[in-house]
């Protein structure tokens, strides 16, 4: 069992139903088991769960909901294995949601923060073995000119257990 913390940005409906026929087309494995995300938190399980969640709600008390437009897609590599992901980035709220990541890593996260992985705060689109079709994916989203408005008031922590995730806390933004 590990924990997972993340932020659902809060979409309009057909930027949700877009991100959705994406993820239900190229991405397929994640489809269903959770909803289009920003990690905050890399799966963990070496930590008590009184104590993250202690954490997790010190940190939603410091950090103001955040107003986001994400306009750019990228490809990104897989650390760990063969394939390219397909990402939407954010444009504005890019500095605050990496300072929120960086917030959560402190105090009993401290130890769990992985410098071997770059942290580009991100919504997964897609995944694709061939990294020329993730390309071609990345230039289509970029030539339509998309806006992706969303705002981000709340953390969730889920506690991942095989093929389940379940939601244990949700903490609001509130500074």
């Amino acid at each position: 069992m590990s924990y997972l913390v993340v932020a659902y940005p809060g979409l309009s409906a057909g930027d949700t139903a877009w991100i959705e026929d994406l993820r239900a087309r190229f991405n397929g494995d994640v489809q269903g088991l959770i909803s289009p995300h920003f990690t905050l938190v890399f799966a963990v399980s070496e930590i008590a769960e009184t104590a993250l969640l202690s954490h997790v709600a010190s940190v939603a008390g410091q950090v103001a909901a955040i107003n986001m437009q994400a306009s750019a897609a990228l490809m990104i590599k897989d650390n760990f294995g063969p394939d390219s992901f397909v990402y939407l980035v954010p444009d504005q709220g890019l500095s605050r949601l990496v300072h929120l990541h960086d917030l959560l890593y402190t105090g009993p996260l401290d130890i769990h923060l992985r410098l071997d992985i770059a942290y580009i705060p991100h919504i997964t689109l897609a995944r694709f073995a061939d990294p020329r079709l993730a390309k071609a994916l990345v230039d289509d989203i970029n030539g339509q000119d998309r806006q992706v408005l969303g705002t981000v008031d709340e953390i969730i922590v889920h506690r991942h257990d095989g093929d389940r995730i379940e939601t244990i806390a949700a903490f609001a933004l509130t500074a």
